[in-house]
């Protein structure tokens, strides 16, 4: 495994990328995805019927206690860049972070969601036009219905106001641009 921040970590993003959540309105939203586009699944979005992932970006502790986990992992044919929750717990992926040391190296903010720290390592790997679908930041359930049950609506409308600040605060430090394809709650054009 190739760990951010070491010599051997050789990923490189493309300067546009799509980040596909798993937000209810991705079912609507991410058939729009060019074929040729350089697409990365956060989570369980890698899951969806027809979407083409190039890298599956996974941080959340509670992947692997899914039922899709294990044989989406065996056969999961793109690049893997895992958090250092799912490479601890016997899930090696080509690519890691260690939650706490990388992530404050690299000033990566935390409590945002998997989404929040994908779109900050896409700017730090390279990608400068940012396009989400299904990051609609609120409900209680994923586009498969798989509850959501530590979110509760005050916590996603903390999420959203400090999902917001890190996009202005990335802005300040790096010129990028961003859009969704559909509904998000993030301050973002919606196309």
């Amino acid at each position: 495994m190739k760990r951010l921040g070491t010599s051997d970590f050789d990923l490189k993003l493309p300067k546009t990328v799509y980040l596909v959540g798993s937000g209810p309105s991705v079912l609507q939203n991410y058939e729009r995805i060019p074929d040729e586009a350089y697409t990365i699944a956060l989570n369980g979005a890698v899951q969806l019927p027809a979407l083409k992932s190039d890298l599956w970006f996974a941080h959340c502790q509670r992947n692997f206690e899914q039922d899709w986990w294990e044989e989406t992992y065996k056969n999961y044919q793109g690049t893997k860049f895992f958090g250092s929750f799912i490479t601890e717990a016997g899930y090696p992926s080509e690519y890691y972070f260690n939650f706490h040391e990388d992530l404050l190296k690299f000033g990566v903010r935390t409590g945002i969601t998997v989404a929040g720290i994908a779109f900050q390592m896409a700017l730090l790997l390279g990608a400068r036009n940012i396009i989400v679908t299904g990051l609609d930041m609120g409900g209680e359930t994923r586009y498969d219905g798989v509850p959501n049950p530590k979110n509760s609506p005050e916590k996603w409308d903390d999420i959203v106001v400090r999902f917001n600040s890190m996009l202005k605060s990335c802005q300040r430090n790096i010129e990028y641009s961003t859009c969704s394809l559909g509904f998000t709650r993030l301050e973002m054009i919606q196309i």
